[in-house]
């Protein structure tokens, strides 16, 4: 790792990826004017990590094509959505092509159809220009995209202006810390299970809060409660001594200390004590209701979530609303609107058919009307009247339909663009 960190540019800051450096080495390799393909994970496309390389191309090259496949078994060993990259060594700049290739299945017929120049539903051909990859921020969605996008901008003020977000703490051993709920006893203790075992295990209650992972939130929907976290954490989030956590809470202590071995190897920030379930230091005790997502979506992927003991995966994003300037049900009709489904299409790096990963650093300056406008507010209480009925709905009953479609014309007209839909 050191020696990738000193030879690459690609790899000098933060994350990246093998294949970023091949990128790299290739086009240092290739003559002037010499021609460069790649077959690699989308990803690149529009990820954080991606800019370096996205970058290193503009500064050397020219992309010529990128075909981009909807299908996540491009390859019949791999699960991962493709692009195939061409470009050419070159100052020069001038325009290319951005093929988006549909569906699941018959990429034989797809492909034959793309060289043959034949019209195919299923293949979309978006021209680049010259400007479209002449940076490390690539855009490549179409014209209509483009000014789809800097007209939502314009309509809203950033999202970290109203809330605070941010991923759910990582344990690094959920294996061990995450444990899955059979019943509770008279005693108050609770039974649990480990995902690597199939022996149930008594633990105190106490000492346990449920954990939201991201498979388990669905839109308006409660969120399923089926996991725990051991927690040796005071109601502040500061970590228990080892003599407290060993008096208050016996079981669980017996519990961390027959895995301590593999707790201590783990990468602990500074505060952090042998047995803290989670990596690094924060106050985990949120007194005020959230919205979870996964961090993995499609669309309308958030949920409210009341009780501050609940915690977040380190697959969900916890979402904040700063108290006194936005209600949280308005935001949460927004989030989960066709509206940000499309935002997220268009900025969020792919991951399979459908399914998008969602960046804070995109999240944050996605564009929400401001609430204060004199003219927003009657529109934004009502969206947040509407979206608290949702939230009132029992389980096991449909959402109305006709609340649903009308938050969804209430958010379209805040925006200026009434019955804007996702792609």
């Amino acid at each position: 790792m050191p020696g990738y960190r000193r030879n690459y540019l690609t790899a000098r800051r933060g994350q990246f990826d093998l294949y970023m450096l091949f990128i790299e080495r290739a086009i240092d390799l290739l003559k002037d004017g010499g021609c460069l393909a790649f077959s690699l994970s989308n990803s690149f496309l529009k990820s954080t990590s991606g800019q370096t390389v996205r970058g290193y191309i503009a500064a050397n090259g020219c992309v010529e094509e990128i075909v981009e496949f909807n299908d996540p078994r491009t390859y019949a060993d791999a699960t991962t959505q493709i692009a195939l990259l061409r470009l050419r060594k070159t100052r020069r700049r001038f325009g290319g092509r951005h093929v988006f290739v549909r569906g699941q299945g018959h990429l034989r017929r797809k492909l034959d159809g793309l060289i043959s120049g034949r019209l195919n539903p299923d293949i979309s051909i978006t021209p680049l220009q010259p400007e479209a990859t002449a940076s490390s921020r690539w855009r490549l969605t179409t014209s209509e995209d483009s000014s789809w996008l800097d007209g939502t901008v314009r309509a809203g003020i950033p999202l970290d202006r109203l809330a605070t977000m941010e991923y759910g703490p990582s344990t690094a051993l959920d294996p061990v810390l995450l444990l899955k709920q059979i019943s509770r006893s008279m005693n108050g203790n609770i039974l649990v299970q480990a995902r690597n075992s199939t022996q149930p295990i008594q633990r105190e209650e106490a000492a346990m809060q449920y954990v939201v992972r991201g498979r388990h939130i669905r839109g308006y929907r409660p969120p399923i409660l089926r996991y725990l976290h051991p927690f040796p954490y005071d109601a502040c989030g500061r970590v228990l001594s080892e003599r407290s956590l060993q008096d208050r809470c016996p079981l669980m202590y017996s519990y961390l200390l027959l895995h301590r071995a593999k707790l201590a190897q783990r990468s602990l920030s500074k505060g952090c004590r042998w047995y803290s379930t989670f990596c690094h230091y924060q106050q985990v005790g949120v007194r005020s209701p959230r919205l979870f997502s996964a961090r993995i979506v499609s669309t309308g992927s958030f949920t409210l979530v009341d009780d501050p003991a609940v915690l977040a995966h380190n697959s969900v994003i916890a979402l904040t609303p700063r108290v006194g300037i936005v209600d949280i049900c308005y935001l949460l009709g927004i989030l989960n609107s066709r509206i940000f489904g499309r935002y997220v299409s268009l900025v969020m790096p792919p991951i399979n058919a459908g399914r998008h990963s969602i960046r804070l650093s995109k999240l944050r300056r996605f564009p929400v009307p401001d609430p204060q406008l004199e003219g927003n507010r009657e529109a934004c209480m009502h969206i947040a009247s509407l979206v608290r009925d949702l939230t009132r709905v029992p389980m096991g009953r449909p959402l109305p339909p006709d609340i649903m479609t009308t938050i969804e014309n209430e958010v379209a007209h805040l925006y200026g663009s009434s019955g804007l839909m996702s792609p």
